[in-house]
């Protein structure tokens, strides 16, 4: 897999009445909400105030919620009984927060310090539930563990364990390894950071389609995000920085060391 950042996610429960729901929450210090998808406040019958709402996201796009209701519920970390009071959480038609796999398995033999701490791998994970400020208390890190400087960290909350950081030692000795400076065009080319020097991937296909999917839906409620993201793409293309790859490039590797990914037309 590649090298990316790991963000605080951490699976946890949301109880209101009789009805409790397990979904997969993304902890945000840099976000003055709490956010929930719609979807989740209806499945367990929450209700709550209208009050409209604009939110502003990276690049200064804004997205108005006409209909978003202030609710409050209670959670827990999974499994766990102790439940908290969950104020002020504002309903969105669509959270659409960053998708994110953590195979704990491996990061623990990779990293000795998070050996042995309750943490489930979970894939292509998207939270419907962000926890801000205003409900700070329960994210605020209890207890930490840490390796050197470029380690992820564990950090438990009264949620639950979550860890994020940098998922690799190596990358900045694949950089210095990998780094060139382009004849060509006035640029350098940078390897991927991968965590093995001989990977090996999965028919992601199937995966390339549903993200598509999903980008397809969220273009369609924010045309203005659908806009700068084909002008950067268009960018990129005229300055060389990236191509669509050929029938050529695709079947001269093989097929076990190509990541396919889907296109827009």
């Amino acid at each position: 897999m590649p090298i990316h950042p790991l963000f605080r996610i951490l699976p946890v429960t949301l109880h209101h009445g009789e009805s409790s729901q397990t979904v997969y929450a993304f902890i945000d210090e840099g976000s003055s909400y709490s956010l929930m998808d719609e979807k989740i406040a209806k499945e367990l019958k929450v209700k709550g105030p209208n009050i409209p709402l604009r939110l502003q996201w990276t690049g200064n796009v804004t997205r108005a919620e006409p209909d978003s209701e202030k609710i409050r519920l209670n959670v827990s970390g999974k499994g766990k009984s102790q439940q908290y009071r969950l104020e002020n959480v504002r309903t969105v038609r669509q959270l659409i927060l960053p998708i994110q796999s953590v195979k704990y398995s491996e990061l623990s033999r990779q990293f000795p310090h998070l050996k042995g701490l309750p943490v489930e791998d979970y894939e292509d994970v998207q939270p419907q539930l962000l926890i801000g400020l205003d409900n700070l208390r329960l994210c605020v890190p209890i207890k930490l563990r840490e390796g050197t400087s470029a380690d992820p960290i564990a950090a438990m909350c009264r949620l639950g364990w979550s860890i994020y950081g940098d998922s690799e030692k190596r990358s900045k000795i694949l950089l210095k390894d990998t780094t060139r400076r382009l004849k060509t065009v006035n640029g350098f080319e940078i390897g991927l950071l991968w965590n093995t020097d001989s990977p090996e991937f999965p028919d992601s296909y199937p995966m390339a389609a549903r993200r598509l999917e999903y980008l397809v839906r969220k273009f369609k409620q924010n045309p203005e995000l659908e806009s700068k993201v084909r002008e950067t793409i268009e960018d990129y293309e005229r300055n060389g920085y990236a191509h669509k790859a050929t029938l050529e490039e695709l079947t001269s590797v093989e097929a076990n060391r190509i990541w396919r990914n889907s296109n827009i037309n």
